[in-house]
């Protein structure tokens, strides 16, 4: 903080942080940053940039490595460990859960309660 008197950026950063966002999104101009890179736009806009998540990039063609939403999502990776065993990841919080008939119900992350919006299987990668 700059000499207990903080900027506008460290006073966002510090609402985000303290409220569990991941950063800033602007679904008018479809952009969004992250907590540690905020305003990489030099311009932020008072109304228009909202708190929000970073979600997996999924729906578009740009080849994004996150996207922030209004809501936490995840993608449910297949991994195989060492020992030949399958393993899901949610893309969000890293956590692994053990493959099981069941497991794929899901429509949340048992960990971090993020909407599930794909499932990535490990033959997708086969291909």
């Amino acid at each position: 903080m700059s000499n207990n008197n903080p900027n506008i950026k460290e006073i966002v950063e510090s609402f985000l942080k303290e409220n569990g966002y991941d950063g800033l999104y602007n679904a008018e101009d479809e952009c969004g940053c992250e907590v540690g890179d905020l305003f990489p736009c030099g311009n932020p806009h008072e109304i228009d940039c909202r708190a929000g998540y970073k979600q997996p990039c999924y729906r578009c063609d740009q080849n994004c490595d996150f996207h922030v939403g209004p809501k936490k999502e995840c993608l449910m990776v297949m991994i195989e460990d060492g020992g030949l065993n399958l393993w899901w990841e949610c893309s969000y919080c890293g956590k692994k859960f053990k493959d099981d008939s069941k497991f794929e119900e899901n429509e949340r992350c048992p960990n971090c309660s993020s909407d599930i919006v794909d499932w990535e299987y490990i033959e997708d990668y086969l291909e």
